[in-house]
């Protein structure tokens, strides 16, 4: 069912995204066999309306999607508790300062050079 929703994600059916996630709040936070999230295919995607959904709906970001959204509130909060995390690695490969650097703002990438 994932891969499927995963699908929709990359296709941009905001309706039929919003339907399933209500039917079965889960698949806002589902994942590919990679472990790449929802809400980072759609940034991938280039599906800002899908991105912004998935934000409401997903719970708690890892480093890998606050770095794809460029939400620096989220960075710091989650490498304050942990430097190392600014050197993690997504399921496809993408370390946070690419992943800001391809689909964020400056001040999330100013961040993430700051904490090395």
């Amino acid at each position: 069912m994932s891969q499927q929703f995963l699908n929709l994600v990359r296709s941009g059916d905001t309706a039929k995204i919003a339907s399933e996630v209500e039917a079965n709040p889960a698949l806002a936070c589902c994942r590919d066999a990679q472990g790449v999230s929802a809400l980072t295919w759609s940034v991938y995607a280039g599906q800002p309306l899908v991105r912004d959904f998935l934000r409401q709906h997903a719970g708690e970001l890892s480093i890998s999607e606050a770095a794809c959204v460029g939400d620096c509130e989220c960075l710091h909060r989650l490498i304050a508790a942990d430097a190392m995390m600014a050197r993690e690695v997504s399921g496809d490969g993408w370390p946070p300062l690419h992943l800001s650097a391809a689909f964020a703002s400056t001040e999330a990438v100013t961040l993430l050079l700051e904490h090395g």
